[in-house]
C-alpha cells in the first residue's frame, strides 16, 4: 500500500550518532529502493540536515551488494582512499559483503549474539557505540 512507502522511522540512537559525527565527517546514505520512497523518508527525518547525500540503488542502476554500486557511490564522492572509508549498516549481505566487495572497512550492527559470517571490520550493537570508531 502508499502507507508502506511513507512510513520513516530512526533506530534508537540514529541522530546521537549522526549529530556526533555531523561536521567533523560526511555522512551518506547508501541504501536499495525506490527513489520517490526513499527520497520522501529522509525529507521527513530529523536527519536531513546531517546527512550529505544519500545514494539509492534505483538512480545507481546497480543494487547492494554489487561491486558496481559502491564504485559508483565512491566516485560521486570524490574517489577517496577506500582504506579512509566505513560502511555501518544492518545487513551481512547487502551491507558488509558489499562493503567487503568495494575494498571498504565494515562496521555491522547486530545483535551481540549474531554470528559474523563476513569478517566484518568492525561490530556494534548500538548505533551510538560507533561514534569512537569513526572519529578514531
Amino acid at each position: 500500500t502508499a502507507a508502506l512507502g511513507e512510513g520513516a522511522y530512526l533506530r534508537e540512537g540514529a541522530l546521537e550518532l549522526c549529530r556526533a559525527l555531523s561536521g567533523k565527517r560526511p555522512l551518506y546514505i547508501a541504501t536499495n529502493g525506490l527513489v520517490a520512497t526513499q527520497k520522501r523518508r529522509l525529507e521527513k527525518s530529523p536527519l536531513r540536515p546531517l546527512i550529505s547525500d544519500m545514494f539509492i540503488s534505483e538512480e545507481i542502476g546497480f543494487q547492494k551488494p554489487r561491486k558496481e554500486y559502491f564504485d559508483a557511490v565512491l566516485a560521486a564522492v570524490g574517489n577517496p582512499d577506500p582504506s579512509r572509508v566505513i560502511l555501518l549498516g544492518d545487513s551481512p549481505t547487502s551491507d558488509m559483503a558489499g562493503g567487503k566487495n568495494a575494498g571498504v572497512a565494515t562496521c555491522w550492527l547486530a545483535p551481540e549474539d549474531a554470528v559474523d559470517t563476513v569478517g566484518c571490520d568492525y561490530r556494534v550493537s548500538a548505533l551510538p557505540d560507533f561514534i569512537p570508531i569513526a572519529l578514531a
